[in-house]
């Protein structure tokens, strides 16, 4: 958390050289927490597995129930620790908003660590070997991370590309934060083509605010939908 926010520390003026910090800054937040969550669930299924085939087998409980179980389970705990993190980085690095600025910010941080929580759960479980999974997930990363909305100005992709951001947990996410952070800026200093914070959403055509809500929605729709499609490998079957 200090690592993220102490280098922004009074550099997130809102000018000509703050706009970048401040994108920045929601980026790294973002990445920190997606990758942290999905690597950090990659164990869950090898370890569990035996006793999970066992239950199954006597029809103790279904699929279906354990992964719900699970998932009852790991919600609170994902929320409060990105919670405890989200807003630590927020009045370190001393973004705008106040309180519910601090809520607005921390709100899609934790949609998009249970999403990534999900998606760590689905490698896990598809995948008899840990590095198999690891060794799968570094391009869909780059892929995601790529359009997610900073380092590509995505209304410059060609109409066959423009579609994979919909895919990108990072593109919801930075869109969501970013959207946060700039809604209530009415002045932008030393910038002569950018006088407000709203006219920032012309990186997101048709953008509303309240697609912020929207954008929670669909992370946390897709946190359901990994997790029910979640196979389970032949091989521990077998075994």
């Amino acid at each position: 958390m200090l690592m993220v926010s102490t280098p922004y520390y009074g550099a997130l003026k809102i000018d000509q050289t703050g706009i970048q910090n401040v994108q920045g800054l929601l980026y790294v937040t973002m990445t920190e927490i997606i990758f942290g969550s999905a690597y950090g669930v990659l164990f869950t299924f090898p370890e569990e597995i035996p006793v999970f085939l066992r239950d199954v087998g006597d029809c103790v409980y279904s699929p279906g129930t354990y992964y719900l179980a699970k998932l009852l389970v790991m919600l609170p705990r994902i929320m409060m620790e990105t919670f405890f993190y989200t807003s630590i980085v927020f009045w370190i690095a001393q973004l705008s908003g106040g309180f519910m600025g601090s809520v607005t910010f921390s709100l899609p941080v934790i949609a998009s660590a249970a999403t990534a929580s999900a998606y760590g759960c689905f490698l896990s479980a598809t995948f008899e070997s840990i590095n198999t999974a690891s060794l799968l997930s570094v391009p869909v990363d780059f892929i995601g991370s790529s359009f997610g909305g900073l380092f590509i100005q995505l209304r410059s992709l060609p109409s066959y590309m423009s579609w994979i951001k919909y895919i990108s947990m990072f593109f919801y996410t930075f869109e969501a934060l970013s959207i946060s952070q700039w809604k209530s800026v009415t002045s932008i200093r030393k910038w002569y083509f950018l006088s407000e914070g709203a006219i920032w959403f012309n990186k997101y055509p048709d953008m509303k605010l309240q697609d912020v809500v929207v954008n929670i929605v669909v992370i946390n729709t897709r946190v359901m939908i990994r997790g029910h499609s979640t196979p389970v490998p032949n091989g521990w079957i077998k075994s």
